[in-house]
């Protein structure tokens, strides 16, 4: 399990978090917008997060919470000046709506494959979500 831990690690450290911590029982990181990134990086518009590992026989589970709270209130922020420029209520919920659950829900969805897909290849067979 250490080297799985190791693994992901490395995968979170090269992805420029603002913190990284790393222990026995998991991870705990902070990415946020506020960095030199591009929007392509893992972490742009994932705020914080928690790995945490368990074993179940010869299985390693990988539990994760991630958080869009930051990106939440910028998006939020991006709306309002949205709104002060078309006066449309309808239009600047739709476009939220398309910034925040776009982005949010693009990280969602690429979080555990970045997870897997940093495990070494012959541990790939031993770790669940």
């Amino acid at each position: 399990m250490e080297r799985i831990i190791s693994d992901i690690s490395k995968a979170i450290d090269g992805c420029e978090p603002k913190n990284l911590s790393v222990t026995e029982e998991g991870i705990l990181f902070k990415g946020g917008i506020f960095r030199f990134v591009g929007n392509w990086n893992q972490l742009a518009y994932i705020g914080s997060g928690q790995i945490s590992f368990s074993r179940k026989e010869d299985i390693i589970l990988i539990h994760y919470r991630i958080s869009f709270m930051q990106w939440f209130i910028i998006s939020g922020i991006m709306a309002v000046f949205f709104f002060f420029a078309t006066a449309s209520v309808a239009t600047t919920l739709l476009v939220w709506l398309f910034i925040f659950l776009g982005n949010s829900g693009y990280a969602f969805y690429r979080f555990p494959r970045f997870l897997l897909a940093a495990v070494s290849g012959d541990q790939t067979d031993r770790v669940h979500q």
